[in-house]
């Protein structure tokens, strides 16, 4: 028996691991709210920022020891960075700061500080010190996830599609005996129409509805299984191109019923194209498209015919509804965390999906608008991994409900837009093609963060004449921007005068000044910055008292959200928090003692969660004396709490080596990966499992622990003849009495010696004679549930057989 502390600065979560059972047994939270402060520079609780993972997250969902997205000015590069610690204030009033080119918004407290542009370099600005066109920087992109996950955290159920051998050998069966398929639906509770459109070969049933007619018509399970049956996944273990932008499309106009997923588009060839891709990465036979007409219909909208494209699968409904509710809420939806930490390459499909479902093509632009805030500042962010630079706006329709949109004007987003993501809807796609085709189109507003009078300060320093930069003269001025085309143009120039320098001898301070002002140059040309113009700043009071944060990183002393690089605050009133922490850390201690220590006795003790809080509560002395000397691992984990004990099982598998939890599934992962590679050692079902182990080829033997099946052996006690069977517990009675009444084939005596022998034992015997090992899978977990489905018993081979 083990026991699991998952802790950080918020909350604890203690449970306890018994053999293959884990049970969460207590929750504790710390009240530690940050750090809290009588005033700061903060931001509302609701902005984004992105983590490592490429996760987009709420800011106040930070804790100590998260890596977020920054920007470091040392070297203008963006970078991924640690927030060492976190602060909370719920202000009286606050600044909401919108710009332009490109629009963006965020309310932050008066004294918060921005990143500005001044002579010499980077400066910043308070919120309340802001006004009408000052320009502050905001980011142009965001890095990719550092380790791209592709798994789709879809259940893994299987389906069993029979061969046409073995259901006309069922179809035989049960004619051979009279039996009508009204009638053997009714014993076995099943509708005719399941069992007519299974024995056609239009439908697969589930392996519960299979089992019963193979039981009953065929009697051996496991044999049939084996001939006849073929398993793979319902659903798919991995995203796919087609899966990714089916979800895509699903998030942007789909439909959630119990036992299908409905589309609706206008256009006939993006209707078919998503028809066709859901059959193939779902694996359907038929996806149909309806033409549905509700323009006479009383009290509705619709002022056109639409059409719905339906996905009849129930596993893929539940799958959704279980996996991603956010994808098909009626409420408010959102991009679920899993599309955010897929590389680009995968994400772009994703995206594809959602602006066929509800984008817009315009002969100068691109859009999208949608009900939810949360989903649209998500996509935001997300564009910008790609370099696509959008501005967010939102107003009321005519039917009084608030849409938030993106809108994609300027002419570099959309050429990356075209080129990485685009439309399937043809109309959409000529569009952007013929927008993308004007290859001079001015770019709107991805100009280089770079003062220019701060450039011909530096240029005049030099003796460079004016005249060496044609057609800039408004720049210099700072009355307008420049391209990244016009100020490479700029850097060439500086250059060639240091080349022109070095060749006539110019003295070493004028060179040294060139060779400065290159290497600056240079930098900003390569920032991932632009400039946005500030449109206003509005004051609010903030009569919902909602939460303000404030986050800290000394390496960066900024961060990345909603798209503004931000600045952060340094260390203050720490006393206040470390007293909290303190109290937080006692009351843990004592939850221990109690859980650990009296109520149930504990042989070992890992310790886990974010950040360094762990080590901390560690070294400080809070854990009873008895579980101090028995802490085996202290393991860092993305979580915290009831998820983090769930994760920290997972991490200490090596640490707990002889829990079956953690064993039983390594073994049941290997089997699946064996039983479908080929050429893999690993055969399931007792006919073949049997087989090996009388021929010596059978290292290791699985048999689930509720298998209930047992050998019966009846021995003549007149010739000393034998016969055996194997039999489902269930239907034991009724085979001994078929096989007593049943004459010895040699001496026709009726007279039997009958033993009984449980399955398990028979084949840990026969596995001991032969040196074989006996692994029982616990059928109360997931992968034991997977394991079960192939007839809870296998076997992995020392080596196949030719």
């Amino acid at each position: 028996v083990y026991g699991i502390i998952s802790i950080d600065s918020t909350e604890a979560g203690l449970g306890i691991l018994s053999g293959d059972r884990l049970e969460v047994v207590d929750v504790i939270t710390s009240g530690v709210s940050g750090k809290t402060r009588k005033g700061g520079q903060c931001v509302s609780s609701d902005t984004i920022v992105q983590l490592e993972d490429g996760r987009l997250i709420p800011v106040s969902r930070l804790s100590p020891g998260s890596r977020i997205a920054s920007y470091n000015f040392s070297d203008h590069a963006q970078g991924i960075y640690e927030c060492v610690d976190t602060f909370t204030l719920i202000p009286k009033e606050y600044c909401q700061v919108e710009t332009v080119n490109p629009k963006l918004t965020i309310n932050v407290t008066g004294e918060h500080r921005f990143f500005t542009l001044a002579d010499g370099g980077v400066s910043t600005i308070e919120a309340s010190g802001l006004g009408r066109g000052d320009r502050i920087l905001v980011s142009r992109s965001l890095p990719e996830p550092a380790n791209p996950v592709l798994w789709t955290r879809f259940p893994a159920n299987y389906t069993y599609t029979v061969s046409l051998e073995g259901r006309e050998s069922l179809k035989a069966m049960r004619l051979e005996r009279g039996i009508s398929q009204p009638r053997l639906a009714a014993m076995l509770g099943l509708h005719q129409s399941e069992i007519s459109q299974f024995e056609r070969g239009e439908r697969s049933l589930a392996w519960t509805k299979l089992r019963k007619i193979v039981s009953f018509l065929y009697g051996n399970v496991d044999e049939f299984l084996a001939k006849h049956v073929e398993t793979k996944r319902a659903l798919p273990e991995l995203f796919t191109n087609d899966l990714l932008q089916l979800l895509g499309y699903i998030t942007g106009d789909g439909n959630h019923s119990k036992n299908h997923i409905t589309m609706y588009e206008q256009r006939i060839e993006v209707a078919r194209t998503y028809s066709r891709l859901a059959r193939k990465a779902l694996g359907l036979r038929n996806v149909p498209i309806l033409t549905i007409d509700k323009t006479r219909r009383r009290n509705s909208f619709a002022k056109h015919p639409y059409l719905e494209i339906r996905i009849y699968s129930k596993e893929f409904a539940e799958a959704l509804e279980r996996c991603y509710p956010a994808v098909i809420s009626t409420e408010s939806r959102e991009i679920p965390e899993q599309m955010h930490r897929l590389d680009n390459r995968h994400l772009a499909f994703f995206l594809r999906g959602l602006f066929d479902a509800e984008g817009h093509a315009r002969s100068k632009r691109i859009g999208i608008a949608m009900k939810s805030e949360t989903l649209i500042k998500q996509l935001q962010l997300l564009l910008m991994r790609f370099g696509i630079v959008s501005s967010y706006s939102h107003s009321v329709n005519r039917y009084g409900s608030t849409m938030h949109a993106l809108d994609i004007s300027d002419f570099g987003s959309l050429e990356v837009f075209y080129k990485s993501i685009g439309f399937s809807a043809k109309d959409k796609e000529r569009k952007l093609e013929r927008r993308v085709a004007k290859r001079r189109a001015r770019s709107s507003f991805l100009n280089v963060p770079v003062i220019g009078s701060w450039v011909d300060s530096r240029a005049k320093e030099l003796g460079i004449k004016r005249r060496q930069f044609p057609g800039i003269t408004n720049f210099f001025h700072d009355e307008r921007g420049i391209s990244r085309s016009v100020f490479s143009g700029v850097v060439r120039t500086f250059e060639d005068e240091l080349a022109r320098a070095r060749s006539s001898s110019d003295s070493s301070q004028r060179l040294a000044l060139l060779q400065d002002t290159i290497s600056q140059l240079r930098m900003i040309e390569q920032s991932e910055l632009i400039l946005a113009k500030v449109k206003r700043v509005r004051w609010k009071r903030n009569l919902r008292d909602d939460k303000f944060i404030d986050i800290e990183l000394p390496v960066t002393r900024s961060f990345i959200g909603n798209g503004f690089v931000l600045h952060n605050s340094a260390r203050r009133y720490e006393r206040a928090r470390e007293m909290e922490l303190t109290y937080y850390f006692n009351r843990v201690g004592e939850h221990t003692a109690r859980v650990f220590v009296n109520d149930t006795k504990v042989t070992g003790l890992i310790v886990g969660g974010p950040g360094p809080t762990k080590e901390d509560f560690l070294k400080g002395g809070y854990l009873h004396y008895q579980l101090q000397k028995n802490v085996l691992a202290v393991i860092d984990s993305s979580y915290a709490g009831r998820e983090g004990v769930r994760e920290l099982v997972e991490k200490a598998a090596d640490t707990l080596q002889d829990v079956r939890l953690i064993e039983e599934k390594k073994l049941v992962q290997r089997f699946l990966t064996e039983v479908n590679k080929p050429g893999g050692l690993a055969i399931y079902g007792l006919p073949r499992v049997l087989d090996a182990l009388q021929k010596a080829i059978a290292d290791t033997v699985l048999i689930s622990d509720d298998i209930e099946t047992t050998k019966i052996t009846m021995k003549c006690k007149n010739c000393g003849t034998t016969k055996e069977r194997v039999v489902q517990n269930q239907s034991k009675m009724q085979a001994t009495q078929e096989m007593i009444s049943t004459p010895c084939e040699k001496c026709r005596s009726t007279d039997y010696e009958i033993h009984e022998k449980d399955i398990v034992d028979v084949l840990e015997e026969t596995a001991f004679q032969v040196g074989a090992k006996v692994e029982v899978i616990s059928s109360g977990t997931e992968e034991g549930n997977m394991f079960r489905s192939f007839g809870g018993v296998a076997a992995f081979l020392r080596y196949r057989p030719q």
